[in-house]
């Protein structure tokens, strides 16, 4: 029988908790619905900074030719070359491209499943293509929310939600459910056909709507848009395949 277990924020787990495991770092809005897009959009590598210092030292060691991307309390970064936004990250500014990114809470969650077996990126485009990625690698599975701040986000825990009923769907055996994971599902069957109103009824999309990215949410919650499932392994996030 295989575990899943949901986290409310990255925070919380303890590397114990993760290793031999599958993790997935999930941070609707935005980090993870934009580094898909930017593999979408042909993206190489993608390294994710915990800080705008480390993110600007790995894109020296990379050369000039990597993008910097990121964003603090929403806002882009002084000297960046792109924000958090995932429009922002079409073929004719990312492919072929490297891509450093920091944000305020994903890619601190992202670094996080590195204590894992294997790392996967997800959000509400790739959801279910990350759930049958996941059931594929048959081991016990935490999902990791961002969150905000280190605490309870509701859109983090519906992507969560959504993982978990596509897990349910697939398995041919019971699944041992954490309590945030079953509330996490419950969740996902109360907003999974309103995404849209799932995000502008958050506290993290209503300040996305007041600094004026309403248009982010629409982008964000189109599920299962994208089949790419982009794996973190030894400081860098690549397009996968998912291997075991």
């Amino acid at each position: 029988m295989l575990k899943v277990s949901v986290i409310s924020s990255a925070e919380l787990v303890k590397d114990w908790e993760l290793w031999g495991k599958t993790a997935i770092a999930v941070d609707v809005l935005r980090a993870t619905t934009t580094i898909v897009a930017a593999f979408d959009a042909g993206c190489t590598e993608c390294y994710p900074a915990t800080s705008p210092d480390e993110a600007r030292a790995m894109r020296r060691g990379l050369g000039d030719g990597a993008l910097l991307g990121g964003e603090r309390k929403a806002q882009p970064l002084e000297g960046f070359d792109l924000g958090n936004s995932p429009l922002e990250y079409t073929a004719d500014r990312v492919a072929g491209r490297q891509l450093v990114i920091t944000t305020s809470n994903g890619t601190a969650a992202i670094r996080r499943t590195g204590r894992a077996r294997i790392g996967l990126i997800a959000s509400l485009r790739n959801a279910r293509a990350t759930a049958e990625a996941a059931w594929t690698l048959q081991r016990d599975l935490v999902i990791l929310c961002a969150g905000t701040g280190g605490r309870f986000s509701l859109e983090d825990t519906v992507g969560a939600g959504m993982i978990v009923d596509y897990l349910l769907k697939t398995a041919r055996q019971r699944l041992a459910l954490n309590d945030l994971a079953t509330a996490a599902h419950d969740l996902c069957n109360l907003y999974g056909h309103r995404l849209l109103e799932l995000l502008q009824l958050s506290a993290h999309g209503q300040y996305l709507v007041r600094l004026g990215h309403g248009a982010d949410l629409e982008f964000c919650a189109r599920a299962n848009v994208s089949r790419l499932v982009p794996v973190y392994a030894a400081g860098v996030i690549r397009p996968g395949p998912v291997a075991p």
